[in-house]
């Protein structure tokens, strides 16, 4: 199962443009956004910073699919987001996450 995480925090300009960008991209390749993307909203203390932590990460926004992660300044350009979501894509079958999860 391939699922889109975006790590955000509530109220961060550059996670909402991040976000736009991937809904942006998703819509262009015909891929339902709401059933491909979890959102992490990370907050301190929170067990999405941990997961941040675990791979080395310490900022927001961080797109990541499987092991892969595009962060920060990365995901407020549209094309390096969309050359990173197609490249991950490729391959890949999409599949609907659990609603619980969001």
């Amino acid at each position: 199962m391939s699922v889109i995480v975006i790590y955000r925090s509530s109220g961060c300009n550059i996670c909402a443009q991040a976000t736009d960008n991937v809904r942006l991209i998703l819509a262009e390749l015909g891929i339902d956004y709401d059933e491909v993307v979890l959102e992490r909203i990370v907050g301190e203390g929170s067990a999405e910073i941990e997961e941040l932590r675990q791979i080395n990460l310490y900022g927001v926004p961080v797109i990541k699919i499987g092991d892969k992660v595009l962060v920060q300044s990365d995901t407020l350009s549209a094309w390096k987001v969309r050359e990173f979501v197609q490249e991950c894509l490729k391959g890949m079958v999409m599949v609907p996450h659990a609603l619980g999860e969001r």
